[in-house]
């Protein structure tokens, strides 16, 4: 059934290409794809097939977010006065420092070049909340949660930071794999050496 309450719906853009018009439920879960613009640019991954197509790009929404599986994650969301990931998400614009798309609501005038991380800042609220040690926050009120932070795949803590404009991802590791984040620093020295394209730890 559409939704159509305008509060609640949103159009996925490609940088500035509209894709697709959808709408979220109360729980920030999409419930509705009203319209398709430009079905070219549609994430790689998403069934267009009409059976699978809603489920297809609800699973590519839950999956742009944090793993429920993520160390501290529930103590962070309560740091930050959210209740879901999905929420969390659908209230920084699904912006990525990975891909180009995120989601803009149908009654904001927001564009790709004010919004974007690659060249705006952005917060270190949920950065504190879902990395540092949170025992030293009781609270972090009038969270801003404008970060990259919101959609960082992989279990292990990580949280982006901006240092001399250049920037970068801090990972942790946690009590169950503590040597996880320094065995990618291993592998990437070992594609240095045998001359193999990849992202520097």
């Amino acid at each position: 059934m559409k939704n159509e309450n305008s509060d609640k719906q949103f159009i996925l853009k490609h940088k500035n290409i509209d894709v697709l018009k959808f709408s979220f439920n109360d729980a920030f879960e999409i419930d509705n794809i009203i319209d398709i613009y430009t079905k070219e640019h549609i994430p790689l991954g998403i069934s267009t097939e009409n059976d699978n197509f809603l489920k297809s790009f609800q699973n590519w929404w839950i999956h742009r977010g944090i793993p429920a599986s993520r160390d501290k994650l529930q103590e962070g969301l309560a740091l930050l006065n959210l209740e879901t990931v999905s929420e969390l998400l659908g209230k920084s614009y699904g912006v990525s420092l990975s891909d180009h798309y995120w989601i803009k609501p149908i009654n904001q005038n927001l564009e790709w070049d004010n919004i974007n991380y690659y060249k705006n800042s952005f917060s270190d609220d949920v950065g504190k909340a879902l990395f540092d040690n949170i025992k030293k926050y009781d609270s972090i009120e009038n969270a801003e949660l404008n970060s990259p932070d919101n959609s960082s795949d992989g279990n292990l803590r990580k949280k982006w930071i901006i240092n001399k404009g250049i920037r970068y991802l801090i990972k942790g590791g946690d009590m169950f794999s503590p040597q996880e984040s320094f065995n990618e620093v291993i592998a990437a020295e070992l594609m240095n050496r045998l001359n193999i394209n990849h992202a520097e730890y």
